[in-house]
């Protein structure tokens, strides 16, 4: 089948293209490209992560929530607190056995295969069992992610084996290889609804239960939800995106309205208002907004077919626990290290089993003749890459050009710019905000856009993902 696939590596990208080109439709591709990401981007993603997806299959759009919730035995197991440092900018996280969340990325991938897939669940990750039987390369975005989390992994003797060569973290072109991967990802296949529930894995995770705040009757008990999307429309083009658990999708919500309200046109000074509006957001409405209404670092994965379907998956670890599940590959998420997660003030309301809160926010817009699927990693920084994606889709921008342009994003009292080729947005800025914080280059900090697009009348397929991150884009004609 035609279509396009937009991922966080390229051997993701090339595991979704292979189901493509063998008749697969989109679901099956985002499915064979994140059971990849799992090998190829082991400190962002995992069948221990969880997250969001968004499908539209004719003019139905679904949202999947498998996101986390909260585990039975929070607080048993006291986590570690480790400083991260993101250019500029440090930001404290908690991590060790007492930062675990229930994983919901395994019922999640199954629950999509069973409404949309149509090929069998094994032969979509015989690409992923390929790469993790051969190793994978080392991409310049990975290699500096894993510069950035380094400090999460020095204590793990195992993890320094796999992620460290010569006493240093894994560098562009090394090749990275996990001997347990092939029986995680085969153990998953042959049982994917009770991965962690029956089997080597759940015998494994019963023989911790103790030092960790996970027990396998959290996985048992944990169910995929399908929701309906938000719905907002903008300067003549329809934007669905998640609902909660999804913050961002929250804020996004939020600055459509403020937009249509204000009837702001597309101008510099406009664009940088409407984000200023969403970082302003206070964390009590944003609280509220969430738990009554119903990561850290994250990779998105985007697919279009040419039968018009469109597909997007948001997965996270957060930043990982920094803990290996005994003699298997598998890295834990850290979601209850995470303060937008689990924000500290409402630790105490929280109950076990209830959905935890998420940046994760995949979007599809419909823009004249063009539909589009994106999403982003990049914790907080998820809002604005998806607000510019969405904003310059609108325009009908290259696709290109919308994932690798400047970016602004606003927290609080301080904005955050990228300054190249971007004169008006730096000098609108330094007028007019007093706390900018500039960067002169791409960095991972503003977050990895990955987007793909169909216009189905015109019969043009394409695509692009973030060179911050090192994505990766393949088209299939």
């Amino acid at each position: 089948m035609k279509g396009a696939i937009s991922a966080g590596s390229p051997s993701a990208a090339h595991a979704g293209a292979e189901i493509l080109r063998s008749g697969g439709n989109a679901v099956d591709a985002l499915i064979a490209a994140q059971l990849s990401a799992c090998i190829a981007e082991p400190m962002l993603t995992g069948l221990a992560g969880a997250g969001l997806a968004i499908v539209q299959e004719e003019e139905k759009v679904d949202i999947l929530d498998c996101f986390t919730v909260c585990p039975s035995n929070r607080g048993a197991v006291k986590p570690k607190k480790v400083p991260i440092t993101f250019g500029e900018v440090v930001q404290d996280f908690y991590i060790g056995w007492g930062s675990v969340a229930v994983p919901g990325l395994p019922r999640g991938i199954a629950e999509l295969h069973g409404r949309y897939g149509s090929l069998p669940l094994a032969d979509l990750a015989i690409p992923a069992l390929q790469q993790a039987k051969s190793g994978v390369q080392i991409t310049k975005g990975m290699a500096s992610i894993l510069d950035i989390l380094m400090p999460i992994f020095v204590d793990n003797p195992m993890l320094v084996e796999l992620l460290c060569k010569n006493g240093k973290s894994l560098k562009e072109g090394d090749i990275y290889y996990n001997p347990y991967s092939v029986d995680d990802l085969q153990s998953y296949i042959s049982n994917p609804w009770n991965f962690l529930i029956e089997g080597r894995h759940a015998n494994q995770l019963k023989k911790i239960e103790d030092q960790t705040t996970l027990i396998t009757v959290d996985c048992s008990n944990y169910k995929p939800i399908w929701r309906e999307p938000i719905v907002c429309n903008w300067n003549g083009a329809k934007i669905f995106m998640p609902p909660p658990p999804s913050s961002g999708g929250i804020m996004l919500e939020h600055a459509i309205h403020y937009a249509n309200e204000y009837h702001l046109p597309f101008q510099t000074s406009e664009v940088i208002e409407i984000l200023l509006q969403i970082g302003k957001l206070s964390r009590k409405e944003l609280d509220t907004a969430v738990y009554q209404r119903s990561a850290g670092m994250t990779t998105h994965i985007s697919v279009v077919d040419s039968d018009g379907r469109l597909a997007g998956l948001t997965s996270s670890l957060g930043e990982s626990a920094g803990e290996l599940l005994p003699e298997s590959g598998l890295l834990f998420n850290n979601f209850l290290g995470e303060t937008d997660v689990y924000p500290p003030h409402l630790r105490s309301t929280i109950q076990s089993g209830q959905r935890l809160m998420t940046m994760c926010t995949p979007t599809i817009v419909h823009s004249g003749m063009n539909k589009s699927v994106m999403g982003a990693g990049g914790s907080s920084r998820i809002r604005s890459a998806i607000f510019h994606g969405i904003h310059q889709s609108i325009l009908n921008i290259n696709a290109k050009k919308i994932v690798s342009g400047p970016r602004i994003h606003c927290e609080g009292k301080e904005i955050y710019i990228e300054t190249f080729n971007s004169k008006s947005n730096k000098d609108y800025c330094k007028q007019n905000l007093d706390s900018v914080i500039e960067f002169d280059e791409m960095g991972v900090f503003f977050g990895g856009l990955n987007l793909a697009k169909v216009n189905k009348e015109l019969c043009i397929i394409s695509g692009a993902s973030d060179p911050r991150r090192s994505g990766a884009t393949i088209i299939c004609n």
